[in-house]
């Protein structure tokens, strides 16, 4: 277990041949792998975007543990999560649908936080807001929230976004700002921001949106201002 989640660590080639061998190594053995086992060796093909190999570990790991719950619901978020770093939406979505509807999962804070992600990563800011409208906050999900409002607020000016924006900064501001590092620096300049697009909205380009990590590592970030999207 130890060796395969070095594996999903080092999301490399080389790993990603050792964690093969690994798994290969052990189905010839004796002991019965348990599905965290299965669960990883998933998340490890999930990053190098091996998606039938993927989905065939999966449909092992529910023939064999659906008793357990299993695939279980941090497999839905790490998987998710993978599909997120990668700009993948369709396979995220795929994802998110197969677990709820086939395996009866019930999504965690994290899982939905890597959904919102995925949302936000590849140009789909409202969307990302919509999932995490509702949800008791995270600070994952209070990061994706209020990143995603400012986008959409910058995008169209309309009065409503700008209330939008505001109540998520009033909700997140509880669980952002009571935190040294990122996620402080985060909410106060978007909430800077927030008061300038209103204030002078050609002053801001879209890039300057873009505060958070995720959004700063999303497809987003090679946009230029013409091509700006609510999403």
């Amino acid at each position: 277990g130890a060796a395969l989640t070095l594996c999903s660590v080092a999301r490399c080639s080389d790993a990603l041949k050792w964690a093969k061998e690994l798994w290969q190594w052990a189905n010839g053995q004796p002991f019965q792998l348990d599905a965290i086992k299965y669960e990883i060796f998933c998340l490890v093909l999930e990053q190098h975007s091996l998606h039938k190999e993927c989905d065939a570990i999966l449909a092992q790991c529910r023939e064999r543990f659906q008793a357990l719950g299993a695939p279980s619901h941090v497999a839905l978020g790490s998987l998710i999560n993978a599909s997120a770093e990668q700009h993948d939406l369709q396979r995220a979505e795929i994802l998110w649908a197969r677990f709820l509807k086939e395996y009866g999962c019930k999504p965690d804070a994290v899982a939905k936080a890597t959904r919102a992600k995925a949302h936000l990563m590849c140009g789909r800011p409202a969307a990302a807001a919509a999932i995490v409208d509702g949800e008791n906050l995270t600070l994952q999900l209070a990061d994706t929230l209020v990143q995603a409002r400012l986008i959409v607020f910058h995008s169209n000016l309309d009065k409503s976004a700008f209330k939008r924006l505001k109540h998520a900064l009033e909700r997140t501001s509880p669980i952002m700002c009571n935190r040294k590092g990122s996620s402080q620096y985060v909410w106060r300049r978007i909430d800077q921001l927030a008061s300038k697009i209103r204030i002078s909205p050609a002053k801001v380009s879209f890039k300057d949106t873009l505060v958070s990590l995720n959004a700063r590592r999303s497809v987003m970030a090679e946009w230029k201002d013409q091509e700006r999207k609510a999403g």
